[in-house]
């Protein structure tokens, strides 16, 4: 299996499990945020982490050097968004919002941390190669 299908196969998978978790305590009422807060904010980041493979995919197949520079223009569209995200929580001024946003942090660090770990692998997996 290639290296971008395999980092795709991964990712997508956990990404989605990760939301969908997340969506099911929200809708137990184990989380206390409203939810179509919380739903916003987990279609938000799913696509952001789903669609972000469109970047760094290319880059499998080509120089390594320059999966690290899709990599930092990845991390820098994902962090941009989210932000936007939390300026608009912030300008629509949701009901609890500083329970919404740290919510949201955490899934985000959670999606990046899992992301980078998986695009380390496969740089290893790349540079074996070579």
């Amino acid at each position: 299996m290639s290296e971008s299908k395999r980092y795709i196969s991964r990712l997508i998978p956990i990404v989605l499990i990760i939301v969908l978790t997340h969506f099911i305590l929200v809708k137990c009422n184990i989380f206390e945020i409203e939810h179509r807060v919380a739903i916003l904010m987990e279609i938000v980041l799913g696509l952001l982490f789903v669609l972000g493979t469109v970047i760094i995919v290319p880059s499998f197949k080509k120089d390594p050097d320059q999966l690290i520079g899709r990599f930092m223009i990845l991390t820098t569209v994902q962090l941009l968004s989210v932000l936007a995200l939390f300026g608009a929580f912030v300008y629509v001024k949701i009901p609890s919002f500083k329970v919404s946003l740290f919510h949201c942090l955490i899934l985000f660090v959670l999606l990046m941390a899992i992301q980078s770990a998986f695009l380390v692998g496969a740089v290893n997996s790349l540079n074996k190669k070579s």
